[in-house]
Protein backbone atom coordinates (compact mmCIF):
# COMPACT_ATOMS: atom_id res chain seq x y z
CA UNK A 1 0.00 0.00 0.00
CA UNK A 2 3.03 2.36 -0.41
CA UNK A 3 3.91 2.19 3.22
CA UNK A 4 7.39 1.85 4.50
CA UNK A 5 7.89 0.84 7.78
CA UNK A 6 11.34 0.48 9.80
CA UNK A 7 11.26 -2.13 12.72
CA UNK A 8 13.18 -0.20 15.73
CA UNK A 9 15.48 -3.24 16.64
CA UNK A 10 17.20 -3.25 13.07
CA UNK A 11 17.46 0.39 12.39
CA UNK A 12 18.79 3.33 14.16
CA UNK A 13 15.94 5.74 13.70
CA UNK A 14 16.75 8.80 15.67
CA UNK A 15 12.76 9.54 16.37
CA UNK A 16 13.01 6.08 17.96
CA UNK A 17 15.90 6.66 20.23
CA UNK A 18 14.28 9.88 21.00
CA UNK A 19 11.11 8.46 22.45
CA UNK A 20 12.69 5.39 23.98
CA UNK A 21 15.22 8.13 26.09
CA UNK A 22 11.88 10.23 26.76
CA UNK A 23 10.42 6.97 27.88
CA UNK A 24 13.52 5.65 30.39
CA UNK A 25 13.72 8.72 31.71
CA UNK A 26 9.97 8.81 32.25
CA UNK A 27 10.33 5.36 34.02
CA UNK A 28 13.68 7.08 36.54
CA UNK A 29 11.19 9.48 37.35
CA UNK A 30 8.66 7.49 38.23
CA UNK A 31 10.73 5.21 40.38
CA UNK A 32 12.46 8.14 41.91
CA UNK A 33 15.49 8.28 40.63
CA UNK A 34 16.11 11.62 39.35
CA UNK A 35 20.02 11.29 37.93
CA UNK A 36 18.72 8.85 35.60
CA UNK A 37 15.66 10.94 34.96
CA UNK A 38 17.44 13.99 34.07
CA UNK A 39 20.36 12.19 32.52
CA UNK A 40 17.70 10.38 29.64
CA UNK A 41 16.28 13.81 29.58
CA UNK A 42 19.05 15.70 28.42
CA UNK A 43 20.21 12.88 26.04
CA UNK A 44 16.72 13.16 24.39
CA UNK A 45 16.81 16.90 24.35
CA UNK A 46 20.51 16.77 22.56
CA UNK A 47 18.87 14.46 19.83
CA UNK A 48 16.03 16.62 19.15
CA UNK A 49 17.65 18.41 15.94
CA UNK A 50 14.26 19.97 14.69
CA UNK A 51 11.15 18.94 12.97
CA UNK A 52 10.29 15.59 11.88
CA UNK A 53 10.55 15.14 7.95
CA UNK A 54 10.45 18.64 7.40
CA UNK A 55 10.51 18.79 4.05
CA UNK A 56 7.53 16.06 4.19
CA UNK A 57 4.99 18.32 6.90
CA UNK A 58 2.70 18.83 4.26
CA UNK A 59 1.50 14.80 4.64
CA UNK A 60 -0.93 14.73 7.59
CA UNK A 61 0.96 11.84 8.71
CA UNK A 62 4.04 13.28 9.63
CA UNK A 63 2.80 16.46 10.77
CA UNK A 64 0.72 14.32 13.33
CA UNK A 65 3.98 12.63 14.38
CA UNK A 66 5.95 16.44 13.98
CA UNK A 67 3.28 17.25 16.75
CA UNK A 68 3.99 14.57 18.59
CA UNK A 69 7.51 14.93 19.02
CA UNK A 70 7.87 18.61 19.31
CA UNK A 71 5.32 17.88 21.92
CA UNK A 72 7.81 15.71 23.65
CA UNK A 73 10.43 17.65 23.39
CA UNK A 74 8.91 20.58 24.90
CA UNK A 75 7.88 18.39 27.63
CA UNK A 76 11.52 16.91 28.01
CA UNK A 77 12.72 20.60 28.31
CA UNK A 78 10.34 21.80 31.00
CA UNK A 79 10.86 18.23 33.33
CA UNK A 80 14.63 19.26 32.66
CA UNK A 81 14.62 22.68 33.95
CA UNK A 82 12.40 21.75 36.66
CA UNK A 83 14.88 19.12 38.14
CA UNK A 84 17.59 22.27 37.57
CA UNK A 85 15.43 24.52 39.99
CA UNK A 86 15.18 21.50 42.28
CA UNK A 87 18.91 21.57 42.35
CA UNK A 88 19.82 24.79 42.53
CA UNK A 89 21.34 25.34 39.13
CA UNK A 90 19.03 27.77 38.34
CA UNK A 91 21.27 29.09 35.59
CA UNK A 92 20.88 25.75 33.99
CA UNK A 93 17.33 26.12 34.37
CA UNK A 94 16.90 29.40 32.93
CA UNK A 95 19.01 28.55 29.46
CA UNK A 96 16.64 25.39 29.83
CA UNK A 97 13.59 27.54 29.84
CA UNK A 98 15.13 29.70 27.18
CA UNK A 99 15.12 27.17 24.79
CA UNK A 100 11.81 26.10 25.17
CA UNK A 101 10.20 29.59 24.64
CA UNK A 102 12.35 29.22 21.09
CA UNK A 103 10.69 26.57 20.03
CA UNK A 104 7.40 27.27 21.38
CA UNK A 105 7.05 31.00 21.71
CA UNK A 106 3.64 30.37 23.78
CA UNK A 107 4.57 28.33 26.33
CA UNK A 108 3.16 30.41 29.17
CA UNK A 109 4.99 28.13 32.17
CA UNK A 110 8.30 28.35 30.77
CA UNK A 111 7.52 32.12 30.35
CA UNK A 112 6.45 32.47 34.20
CA UNK A 113 9.13 30.37 35.31
CA UNK A 114 11.96 32.41 33.52
CA UNK A 115 10.10 35.92 34.44
CA UNK A 116 10.14 34.23 38.22
CA UNK A 117 13.81 32.96 38.00
CA UNK A 118 15.00 36.27 36.43
CA UNK A 119 13.49 38.82 39.27
CA UNK A 120 14.99 36.04 41.97
CA UNK A 121 18.51 36.32 40.33
CA UNK A 122 17.97 40.34 40.67
CA UNK A 123 17.79 40.52 36.89
CA UNK A 124 13.93 42.31 36.57
CA UNK A 125 14.68 43.98 33.02
CA UNK A 126 14.92 40.51 31.66
CA UNK A 127 11.82 39.33 33.29
CA UNK A 128 10.00 42.00 31.83
CA UNK A 129 11.37 41.76 28.40
CA UNK A 130 10.73 37.87 28.81
CA UNK A 131 7.33 38.88 29.46
CA UNK A 132 6.84 41.12 26.64
CA UNK A 133 8.12 38.97 23.91
CA UNK A 134 5.60 36.55 25.18
CA UNK A 135 2.56 38.82 25.23
CA UNK A 136 3.64 39.78 21.37
CA UNK A 137 4.06 36.32 20.53
CA UNK A 138 0.54 35.09 22.06
CA UNK A 139 -1.26 38.27 19.85
CA UNK A 140 0.79 37.17 16.93
CA UNK A 141 0.04 33.73 16.78
CA UNK A 142 -2.91 33.24 19.07
CA UNK A 143 -4.53 36.85 18.91
CA UNK A 144 -5.37 36.36 23.23
CA UNK A 145 -4.08 38.15 26.23
CA UNK A 146 -1.50 36.20 28.84
CA UNK A 147 -3.17 34.13 31.42
CA UNK A 148 -4.41 36.80 34.54
CA UNK A 149 -1.33 34.68 36.66
CA UNK A 150 1.23 35.70 33.84
CA UNK A 151 0.19 39.05 33.96
CA UNK A 152 -0.08 39.49 37.92
CA UNK A 153 3.50 37.70 37.68
CA UNK A 154 4.67 40.49 35.47
CA UNK A 155 2.66 43.73 37.50
CA UNK A 156 4.87 42.40 40.72
CA UNK A 157 8.10 42.34 39.11
CA UNK A 158 7.32 45.77 36.99
CA UNK A 159 6.44 47.36 40.31
CA UNK A 160 9.32 46.23 42.59
CA UNK A 161 11.94 48.41 43.50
Amino acid sequence: GNNVFLEPDRFDVDSFRFESLVEEGKANERHGNVKGALEHYKQAADLYKGDFLPEDLYLERVCLKCDELRGKYIEVLLKTAKFYEQQGALKKAINVYRKVIQKEPVAEEACQRLMQLYAEQGKRNEALKAYKAFEQALQVELNIPPDELTVMLYRKIRDSA
